[in-house]
């Protein structure tokens, strides 16, 4: 469903997808597919447990997926954590964006 939605909402203009669910791997299925049928941004929630696998580009049958940033990074908390109380206090989750490598 999300790829049809993505390549079909293309033809308008830059489409950016944020996942909420599924989880894990199953998001970054998604996420790969979102990417290759045109998003130009992926954002996927709560994935401090792939954060690492993630800087590092992770393998899938999609190609190799990067975590080109995260919300819970120094930078991004400074930058945008006036935007949401819960990251300032740290209960919040961890966002990545990704994008496929290769």
């Amino acid at each position: 469903l999300v790829p049809g939605l993505v390549r079909e909402a293309t033809a308008a203009g830059p489409v950016a997808v944020f996942i909420d669910g599924p989880k894990g791997e199953a998001a970054l299925h998604l996420a790969a597919l979102a990417i290759q049928q045109g998003a130009a941004v992926v954002g996927i929630h709560d994935m401090e447990d792939w954060k690492d696998g993630l800087r590092s580009g992770l393998r899938t049958d999609h190609g190799l997926l990067q975590g080109i940033a995260f919300s819970d990074d120094d930078w991004f908390v400074s930058t945008y954590s006036w935007l949401d109380a819960a990251a300032v206090e740290g209960t919040g989750g961890c966002l990545a964006v990704v994008e496929v490598v290769g």
